[in-house]
């Protein structure tokens, strides 16, 4: 007989019902089949990714039992007709080892002696002088002289003719512009005092 370990999720009103013990369906195929259970344990209901058979939610449980590896084939076809056990899983049950691991001795490494610093290797005699490459010198360019340019005398503009007000109204603005220099000057020394 071998070990074997069964995941299975069930509805959520299976909880619900009183007579249904832990691992209630699948115990029972279990024990019809010749098997005996080692172990049950339940994870809880979980929420599913997407709906499985129209259900949003189930419970997982997980059971240890030991059975003959020929029958374990009917126990699968057993419990994947059952319509309350949405999906189930069964594998070969090992339990995992426990132990101390072990840790490598640490090597040691021979510390390399200490030597004197060999003798410099003498270095190959420099080249002789290499020829100098001749370098062309860049020709002249002849700068083209002009004749220098005739200036002309100067333009004068006329002064547009303004008419006899307009420059009694200039000379006004400018008194007036002096008049208000004056004022602000009184202004300063009135309000020094």
């Amino acid at each position: 007989m071998k070990q074997y370990e069964i995941t299975f999720i069930t509805k959520e009103d299976e909880k619900e019902k009183p007579a249904s013990p832990a691992g209630g369906p699948v115990k029972a195929e279990i024990e019809a089949l010749g098997g005996k259970i080692l172990n049950v344990s339940s994870i809880g209901q979980k929420n599913f990714t997407y709906p499985i058979k129209k259900e949003k939610s189930g419970i997982y449980t997980t059971v240890v039992f030991e059975m003959d590896p020929q029958k374990l084939m009917d126990l699968n076809k057993k419990i994947g007709l059952k319509e309350d056990i949405l999906r189930h899983l069964i594998i070969l049950y090992k339990a995992a080892k426990v132990g101390v691991p072990k840790v490598p001795k640490i090597l040691k490494v021979p510390k390399p002696e200490k030597t004197l610093p060999k003798e410099p290797e003498k270095l190959p005699e420099p080249a002789k002088e290499l020829p100098k490459p001749e370098v062309k010198k860049p020709e002249k360019i002849e700068e083209k002289k002009e004749a220098p340019k005739k200036v002309e005398k100067p333009v004068e503009v006329a002064k547009p003719k303004v008419s006899p007000a307009a420059e009694e109204i200039e000379k006004e603005t400018v008194g007036e512009e002096e008049r208000m220099k004056e004022l602000d000057k009184k202004l300063d020394e009135l309000l020094k005092e």
